[in-house]
């Protein structure tokens, strides 16, 4: 059995693409996925019945991790036969500190503001250029981790 790929199309930026098994020239197994701004998700996973349940699916989802080590594959919503599959696969979580610091740091700022808000009015007005600096930042650190996360899942490529 091979493991090959092919581009299905694209549009504007995004790759869908298919990891698929062939077997003598007929495919058994395939995963239909797209890319887009650096993302994957998985939009179909197929395994021809009666090679069901060997495994197929988890080597293809294996590969596709292999193809982008440092990307969250989607896995997209799930069949029940689907999510035995995502059940049999083992994931491991890698953090990236420099993502970790900056959501302990919109945490402390959020900490800060919501200290500032319980102080009498006449205080508020002394810390003003302070609670302007902490609301700033706090909507920079908003933008910048938008869609975010500072634990990445990623499939186990061995089993």
């Amino acid at each position: 059995m091979e493991i090959k790929s092919e581009v299905r199309g694209s549009y504007s930026g995004q790759l869908d693409q298919t990891l698929y098994l062939e077997q003598s020239r007929k495919t058994i197994a395939a995963v239909d996925f797209s890319e887009f701004d650096g993302e994957v998700h998985v939009q179909m996973i197929r395994v021809v019945p009666e090679y069901r349940r060997q495994g197929l699916g988890k080597r293809l989802l294996q590969e596709l991790q292999r193809r982008y080590p440092d990307v969250e594959i989607d896995l997209g919503s799930l069949t029940q036969d689907g999510a035995a599959l995502i059940a049999s696969i083992k994931f491991h979580h890698v953090t990236d500190p420099h993502l970790a610091k900056l959501f302990a740091l919109q945490k402390r700022v959020a900490t800060k503001l919501a200290n500032l808000e319980t102080l009498p009015d006449d205080k508020k007005m002394q810390v003003g250029e302070v609670w302007n600096r902490l609301y700033d930042l706090e909507h920079r650190l908003e933008e910048q981790l938008r869609w975010k996360k500072p634990t990445k899942k990623l499939i186990n490529l061995s089993d």
